[in-house]
């Protein structure tokens, strides 16, 4: 059953790639999502035996950019401007973040996740499928918010409870 492995299968990456360049996130980020989407379009070989290898190459990119985004964002949402002019060093020493700095670094994780899979669901035609809130299809109770905010409300809620929960964790 994927309802509940959905809400921590993130935590892995966000930890992963906190911290680290662009560059180094983003490719760990293509591959994680290409063994996640390799397995969710597994049974795409019956039309030909290439097709879900090409596919978690493609949909790879697309968790590529929002891991080589998390670096980024959680830099410059969670530090103050004093410390980042401090340079590594003084980055190293401020570990213990301002709850609303979390609170508003989860937020923005959570919409650039939910941008990146409006955009892979409608680019080079689009693919709709294997989508975080598909996960929650047998949860009846908790998809009734998709009436108001559509599957990328379901997506943002479960990418913002990794999140936290990493920060939890941390």
């Amino acid at each position: 059953d994927a309802v509940l492995p959905a809400w921590i299968a993130l935590i892995p990456l966000i930890a992963l790639c906190i911290g680290r360049s662009p560059l180094r996130a983003f490719f760990y980020g293509l591959t994680f999502s290409y063994f996640w989407n390799l397995t969710g379009c597994f049974f795409l070989r019956e039309i030909m035996i290439f097709i879900p290898f090409i596919f978690g190459i493609v949909l790879g990119v697309f968790t590529g950019f929002f891991a080589a985004g998390l670096p980024f964002i959680c830099r410059n949402i969670l530090y103050p401007v004093n410390v980042q002019l401090s340079g590594c060093r003084g980055m190293a020493k401020y570990v213990f973040f301002p709850f609303w700095r979390e609170l508003l670094c989860c937020v923005a994780l959570s919409a650039w996740w939910v941008v990146i899979e409006w955009i892979r669901s409608w680019i080079f035609t689009g693919f709709p499928w294997n989508l975080v809130s598909t996960t929650q299809w047998d949860n009846t109770p908790f998809i009734q918010i998709c009436e108001y905010t559509g599957i990328y409300g379901v997506s943002f809620l479960i990418v913002l409870f990794n999140i936290a929960a990493y920060f939890g964790i941390r």
